[in-house]
């Protein structure tokens, strides 16, 4: 039964991770990109890529959530134009640093993910 729930909950963040990765296939992340964004230290260039043992990293969930949070978000302030989604990420903030949410969600720390995610939560409430 604990063998049961542990393989349910592993299908479930490949989906999630697969999620994620279309999510910055969309808003025009490079593989590289999208692989940090995601946690992984080199690029995931397919969603087949996904499932390899050596893919499993701390905190996946989190990450998810966090990138689903962040379109949910872009498509709330943009009318859900994927345009001017990449126009907001690919435009420089004042804070921190003036660097654009983009380079903040793919520096490969989380940090980075939940600085864009509270960016974007002052805007929207």
């Amino acid at each position: 039964m604990a063998q049961a729930r542990k393989n349910h909950h592993k299908e479930d963040q490949i989906e999630g991770v697969g999620i994620a990765f279309r999510i910055g296939e969309a808003l025009g992340l490079s593989p590289h990109e999208r692989a940090l964004m995601l946690g992984f230290g080199r690029p995931v260039l397919s969603e087949d890529q996904l499932s390899w043992p050596h893919r499993t990293i701390a905190r996946i969930d989190e990450r998810v959530a966090l990138v689903v949070d962040i379109k949910s978000a872009l498509a709330a302030i943009s009318g859900d134009d994927i345009e001017k989604e990449r126009k907001w990420i690919n435009t420089p903030r004042e804070a921190p640093e003036d660097k654009t949410p983009r380079s903040w969600m793919t520096t490969g720390e989380e940090k980075g993910l939940v600085l864009v995610a509270s960016l974007l939560n002052r805007i929207t409430g």
